[in-house]
């Protein structure tokens, strides 16, 4: 029988896999072989995206160098997979990529090096690179890198609209790194859903970027048809953020609070969302950061770092399970206190694969 006491375990199971991910072994491979037989870039050997006991869904690593500490290891029996270490061995059961992974643009691109599937839902745009990066200014914790792999709009919609005949409750998440400036960005964004909008008019379209300098942009994203925003702060302490994010600090903390506050007064307050990193600031920072924001009805993504090998951030120790479930339950606690909503169409953060606040939300209040 399922009850409070059985969820917290799991809960505090997926803590430990979201900060440490999965030891690689030959069932990790045979388990990725079957979820993604396409060998996609993002969601593949780097990302093992699976069902826990048939309950919490998660996207854990297993091939970095941190992911050798961890206790956990796949392992076969009979035809059923389990997630085993000296403790636990717990049933997990594929997430399987879609059949659109398999397609073609008509430029005769592979779709699914264009968009990740992720959760049930979630059409992520693939990383493809970012202009801090290149430009020596970039965040050191991110691994996306210096190098842009360009997708077209057009190729974007093309994909977008196959998967929807596909699932009509996909949710499409555009970003995948920050191409020149904010505005430029922007009009790349309005292209793309531009031709997404002419063949579709109903699937949400949540836009990951940085604020721009002034709302007329994020006004015209709207205006063509862009229905969510996330807008990622990631670091609450100005001196360390000026430090970790040497390009992106220059757009300041006050102007990120300015743009929340016009999506959240134009679209819905259930609309827009931030991301915070648990494990580079003190937690006394963090908990502040994720009180100020709360208060302000927005919706926090809280995402434990971890020492991606492609970041400056590589020999970094990853975030401990204890303190990631600690301040998630502080998010949770705050998102009833100040009635934010986490299913309302915001793209990647009504995903649950990578985070514990939603589960503990909804498992253990």
């Amino acid at each position: 029988m399922k009850n409070k006491k059985y969820y917290l375990k799991l809960i505090k199971i997926k803590a430990d896999l979201l900060c440490y991910g999965i030891r690689q072994n030959k069932y990790s491979k045979e388990f990725y072989k079957i979820q993604n037989p396409y060998n996609i870039q993002k969601g593949g050997l780097i990302g093992l995206h699976f069902v826990l006991d048939d309950t919490l869904q998660i996207l854990a690593s297993t091939t970095y160098e941190f992911d050798k500490k961890s206790q956990f290891e796949i392992i076969k029996e009979k035809k059923e997979f389990y997630l085993k270490s000296k403790k636990e061995k717990i049933k997990i059961s594929p997430i399987i990529m879609p059949k659109w992974y398999n397609k073609k643009t008509s430029t005769g691109k592979q779709m699914s090096k264009i968009f990740a599937h992720e959760s049930n839902n979630f059409l992520h745009q693939q990383y493809s690179g970012c202009i801090y990066q290149s430009t020596g200014f970039g965040c050191k914790f991110c691994g996306t890198g210096k190098n842009f792999i360009y997708n077209t709009p057009k190729e974007i919609a093309e994909t977008v609209i196959t998967a929807y005949k596909e699932n009509k409750n996909y949710q499409v998440c555009l970003g995948g790194g920050t191409r020149s400036t904010t505005e430029k960005n922007s009009e790349y964004f309005i292209e793309c859903i531009k031709l997404i909008r002419k063949e579709n008019k109903k699937i949400p379209i949540w836009i990951e970027m940085t604020p721009p300098t002034t709302d007329i942009t994020i006004k015209n994203l709207i205006k063509v048809g862009a229905t969510a925003f996330g807008l990622n702060l990631e670091i609450w302490d100005d001196k360390l953020r000026k430090n970790i994010c040497p390009g992106k600090s220059k757009i300041s903390k006050k102007r990120y609070f300015e743009a929340w506050k016009y999506i959240k007064n134009t679209v819905g307050k259930d609309k827009v969302n931030t991301a915070l990193i648990a494990g580079l600031e003190p937690k006394t920072s963090i908990l502040k950061g994720i009180h100020k924001i709360s208060q302000q009805g927005i919706r926090i993504t809280l995402l434990p770092f971890k020492p991606w090998d492609t970041s400056e951030f590589k020999y970094k120790k990853p975030k401990t399970p204890k303190e990631l479930y600690s301040l998630s339950m502080s998010l949770a606690k705050d998102m009833i206190k100040y009635n934010i909503p986490e299913k309302q169409n915001y793209g990647c953060a009504s995903c649950t694969s990578c985070t514990l606040e939603e589960d503990i939300k909804k498992y253990l209040f």
